[in-house]
């Protein structure tokens, strides 16, 4: 990512007002009834089985203008050190944001982060400042 700010790549990305587009969501990479390590994250089923696995916060630059995208490192969604609870993709985009604190972002997303308390942290945090973009099958909303 250095290297693109210091080629001027990542200014050749600026949709709006000095604005990206970052391009969010999570996927799983791994998975296992057996193996597994004490960061992996765990779903306990009702006949008492358990699944580990892995997932991770993928992101990328996109310009509705460019045929490529310019990705960033992926966050990791792994259970904390001495935590219980699972790690979730939220929690993986604030560690995201910290990792890229002066870039102006406008956050793209599927329609699962479209709520309100997730919104709100967006647009309301200072430690954010994001603006978002929800696609749902029936609306297109931009703030």
């Amino acid at each position: 990512m250095r290297q693109a700010q210091r080629g001027k790549v990542v200014e050749r990305f600026s949709y709006y007002d000095g604005h990206y587009l970052l391009s969010i969501d999570g996927t799983g990479y791994f998975s296992s009834h057996e193996i597994h390590c004490k960061h992996c994250c765990e779903k306990h089923h009702r006949n008492g089985d358990i699944t580990y696995y892995h997932q991770m916060l993928g992101a990328a630059l996109v310009h509705p203008e460019h045929s490529h995208v310019l990705p960033l490192a992926p966050e990791p969604i792994i259970k904390q050190d001495g935590v219980k609870k699972n790690d979730c993709e939220r929690n993986a985009g604030k560690r995201l944001r910290q990792t890229h604190p002066h870039l102006k972002f406008i956050v793209i997303e599927d329609g699962l982060a479209s709520n309100g308390p997730h919104i709100k942290k967006l647009i309301t945090i200072p430690e954010y400042a994001l603006h978002f973009r929800c696609k749902t099958q029936r609306s297109h909303l931009f703030i």
